[in-house]
């Protein structure tokens, strides 16, 4: 039979603590087009509903943007490009491409990104 013998040690003790989280802060909410993608479209899950969505500059209108898609891009354009604009917007990033689509221009209802090109 197989003893158990197991001796509780306080975490403090151990020195072992874990750092708190960084605090985020409003400029963490911008996307900035010279990224990549997929770390854009990471930024976007993170600040999706109920936090108030990630935001951009298009076309000198700022907008939120709660759901993105990443997609291959040939690379060619510069960031921040718009590559398409039906059935959604797709903007050229640093590496690859992200197609908004579900964005709110400030001042406006909610919509998706598919009727929303200003």
């Amino acid at each position: 039979m197989i003893q158990h013998n197991v001796t509780a040690i306080p975490q403090s003790s151990l020195g072992t603590r874990q750092p708190a989280r960084r605090q985020l802060r409003s400029i963490d909410r911008w996307l900035d087009f010279q990224d990549d993608a997929v770390s854009l479209e990471r930024r976007v899950r993170a600040f999706t509903r109920p936090y108030g969505g990630a935001v951009l500059l298009l076309n000198d209108q700022v907008c939120r943007v709660y759901k993105v898609g990443v997609i291959d891009s040939p690379g060619r354009h510069r960031p921040g490009e718009i590559l398409a604009r039906d059935p959604y917007l797709v903007v050229q990033c640093g590496k690859g491409a992200l197609r908004l689509e579900d964005i709110e221009w400030i001042g406006k209802r909610t919509r998706d990104a598919s009727s929303a090109a200003p």
